[in-house]
């Protein structure tokens, strides 16, 4: 598995267009998200290649790709990696999809719950004008 370059992820989705869905692995590891697959352009048959993050998927076109989107726009991740981001059968996963680069990031729980905690937390820090070291304005 390749690894993602955290900075090149990170400037790539902070100034771009993303599209979202979220969809239950199955019984044989697919993953299917039409809408957020359509967004991409991607179609039927576009081989894509993988790197990981921090236990997310990042799914590419590649030539040669050893992944494929099926006729049902699903796309079947193996084992490993469906283990490395901690999806199984009938898990939720979270996909994220970025036109602009086109790449697909598939997600499991535990990070949208932290996304969504953090941005929660930045929300009342602001409203509440606490700073850095807990401290308030005053």
């Amino acid at each position: 598995m390749r690894k993602v370059d955290l900075g090149d992820l990170y400037s790539r989705i902070n100034s771009a267009a993303i599209s979202f869905g979220a969809c239950l692995v199955d019984d044989r590891g697919r993953i299917a998200g039409r809408h957020v697959l359509r967004s991409l352009d991607w179609s039927a048959d576009t081989g894509l290649g993988s790197s990981v993050g921090a236990n997310y998927v990042v799914l590419k076109p590649v030539p040669d790709g050893r992944l494929a989107i099926d006729s049902q726009f699903r796309i079947r991740l193996p084992a490993s990696l469906l283990h490395y981001c901690d999806l199984s059968n009938g898990s939720l996963a979270f996909l994220v999809g970025i036109p602009e680069h086109n790449m697909l990031i598939v997600h499991p729980p535990v990070n949208v719950e932290e996304m969504v905690r953090e941005f929660h937390e930045g929300q009342l820090k602001r409203t509440l004008g606490i700073q850095a070291g807990g401290s308030s304005r005053g």
